[in-house]
């Protein structure tokens, strides 16, 4: 199996957390050193201890704090998953070609709309481990690795990626998998901007939207008018995700419009500074003022890794979206 090399760069206002600094004697810095190298390693029993520590010893640096708090939720989930995670071989539909390169899926339950699961930056379908058997049990669901995570094809170092591409994959993953319309997109973190990506490239496709503590197009500026020292980067993780190109496609394309397709914003309130954390709600009410049925749930005790810290919330949101494209159907 392929490590998960997850570079954690994409939390809450940075889109993608600044690479740990290399200070030997800043106890904050060793310990979460410490605890990548034996998460990336699969080493998870060092890994949870090591994060138990940076947890405490960076509760007074924000984004080193953030970092600890990322990965300690995505640590959390694979811990809980070694056991019980799909085997590659053995999934359906397994590996899917869609021409120069394979991607991961795997699916569940029977029933429609298809719920898809789409990941954070780097996170492997684990972290959906404590959602998706609730979900499939009333419907089909299906959870896939973008290029560069897990068991899926690496990046071309040629071919960096935008939000765009991301989506334009995901749609022929479902093509060749033989996975139909309609589907109910579901996304962590830097997955939503990708799935307001694939709804305005194929909105007859989208009947339902849940953003879980998702990535916004303007958070990098706008987190840096209130912090001036939040690091703005380009090309994004083992994932080459090019978020300068992803934001000038959004603009050209004139992206984020959802009709009145229900969505839920799931906003995490743990883990912010005071200063960033108005912005960020400001953001999330950007979200869901994109559709005209939508809500907004704030929660107030989760951190960023929503899926593994408080699945129910993320459970309910999918249930309550499934319900309203039940009713809409029936009228």
């Amino acid at each position: 199996m392929k490590h998960c090399m997850v570079f954690l760069l994409v939390i809450l206002m940075v889109i993608v957390l600044p690479v740990l600094a290399q200070d030997d004697d800043n106890p904050c810095t060793t310990a979460l050193d410490a605890a990548q190298e034996a998460y990336d390693n699969e080493d998870f029993v060092t890994a949870q201890t090591e994060i138990a520590t940076a947890v405490d010893e960076c509760a007074s640096d924000f984004l080193k704090y953030r970092d600890a708090l990322a990965l300690q939720s995505l640590i959390g989930a694979r811990v809980e998953a070694r056991d019980a995670t799909v085997e590659r071989d053995s999934a359906v539909p397994g590996m899917v070609d869609i021409g120069d390169y394979s991607l991961f899926m795997t699916c569940e339950g029977e029933g429609s709309p298809t719920v898809i699961f789409e990941n954070g930056l780097g996170a492997p379908i684990a972290v959906w481990d404590d959602v998706y058997p609730a979900i499939a049990e009333v419907t089909q669901i299906c959870r896939y690795d973008r290029l560069g995570v897990e068991w899926s094809d690496d990046v071309p170092d040629t071919e960096p990626r935008t939000a765009f591409t991301q989506a334009e994959d995901l749609h022929q993953v479902l093509t060749e998998a033989e996975i139909p319309s309609p589907y109910v997109l579901v996304g962590h973190s830097i997955a939503g901007i990708h799935l307001i990506a694939y709804t305005h490239l194929y909105p007859d496709d989208i009947v339902g939207v849940v953003l879980v503590d998702a990535s916004h197009p303007e958070q990098m500026e706008r987190g840096s008018e209130v912090d001036p020292n939040i690091p703005q980067f380009d090309i994004l993780g083992t994932e080459l995700l090019d978020w300068d190109q992803t934001l000038i496609e959004f603009e050209e394309e004139e992206a984020g419009n959802m009709g009145d397709i229900p969505v839920v914003v799931l906003t995490a309130m743990r883990g912010q500074s005071d200063e960033l954390l108005p912005v960020w709600i400001e953001l999330q009410e950007d979200h869901a003022a994109r559709s005209t049925n939508s809500q907004h749930i704030l929660l107030e005790d989760t951190g960023h890794g929503i899926p593994v810290e408080e699945p129910q919330a993320v459970i309910d949101a999918i249930i309550w979206v499934l319900d309203e494209v039940e009713n809409t159907e029936e009228e």
